[in-house]
């Protein structure tokens, strides 16, 4: 019975460990994808949606960010979020192409 009880608990204290690992790993990869962005040369696409990524991370929104898409708007990219539930309504950031400031959020 206790070896059982150990068990549950080793098995949860290891899946805690991989689930904390692989979210520091996550979040110091966009930070340093957000340290070689250069604002003086305007922003491209990949840019704009590390910088939406990285905003959505930082209101702590839940949203699905592997399914991104990014649209070219004049002034403004649209990055483009599909919602973690799978509907078809998408969650837009729009990114300024001069100088990454977000635009808006709808």
């Amino acid at each position: 019975m206790i070896n059982i009880r150990i068990m549950k608990r080793l098995s949860c204290l290891i899946l805690f460990i991989i689930i904390v690992t692989i979210g520091c790993a996550t979040t110091s990869s966009l930070e340093e994808k957000l340290s070689k962005i250069n604002y003086e040369d305007g922003i491209n696409d990949e840019e704009a949606k590390t910088i939406a990524i990285n905003y959505i991370i930082k209101n702590d929104m839940k949203i699905d960010t592997s399914r991104v898409g990014v649209v070219d708007a004049k002034s403004i990219w649209k990055v483009r979020f599909f919602r973690s539930n799978w509907s078809l309504r998408i969650l837009t950031i729009a990114v300024d192409k001069e100088t990454g400031w977000i635009m808006y959020v709808e």
